[in-house]
């Protein structure tokens, strides 16, 4: 029995020790996972359904959507651009509810591609943090989100992409590039929420 049980830990430990051969560089999650309650997706689809009504004028449809998006602690990636939901606030009447809990949620970024455009973005993300991104469109059409890690390798892609969510885990801290194509007939104004 001893014998036995000295034989099973050394298998154990040789298996443990053993090389791990083409060991991916990030471990990607399962794309239809939870994502209806995905906060990067949830983040993104708020933010371009706000943007819609803030456009039409709507304030019953965009004072629910800015609460939504200040309880998640959505905030913009680069500072420099702007917080469209300040802008929402002030024009909707309603004031920015003190902070409570956790503050720093998901980033993100507008843009609006014309038909058959690109956009590339650079993101570093670090080494074992669970990451997620996801794409809101004011008006789905046909966005595709593609995620590559340094070495241009496809971590994931999405097409359509409006609320879909790349979730991921890099093995390595590396910059990962992101690509969003319009393959529609018109122009599309989007949300990259990443988290």
């Amino acid at each position: 029995m001893t014998a036995l049980l000295r034989i099973a830990c050394m298998a154990t430990l040789v298996g443990a020790c053993a090389p791990v051969a083409n060991a991916p560089l990030a471990r990607s999650s399962s794309p239809d996972a939870s994502s209806a309650q995905d906060r990067a997706a949830l983040v993104a689809t708020d933010l371009a359904a706000a943007d819609l009504a803030f456009e039409q004028g709507d304030t019953a449809a965009l004072t629910p959507l800015l609460t939504r998006l200040r309880v998640q602690g959505a905030h913009p990636l680069d500072a420099s651009d702007g917080d469209p939901i300040a802008q929402w606030e002030a024009a909707s009447g309603t004031d920015a509810p003190p902070f409570r809990g956790r503050v720093l949620g998901p980033g993100y970024s507008r843009g609006r591609l014309a038909p058959g455009a690109n956009a590339v973005l650079q993101q570093t993300f670090f080494s074992g943090q669970k990451t997620a991104l996801s794409i809101g469109e004011r008006t789905p059409a046909t966005l595709r989100l593609r995620v590559f890690d340094s070495k241009s390798r496809l971590v994931c892609e999405h097409a359509p992409a409006h609320g879909k969510v790349c979730r991921f885990t890099p093995i390595f801290t590396q910059r990962y590039k992101i690509e969003i194509r319009n393959g529609g007939q018109r122009d599309a104004v989007y949300y990259l929420a990443v988290e």
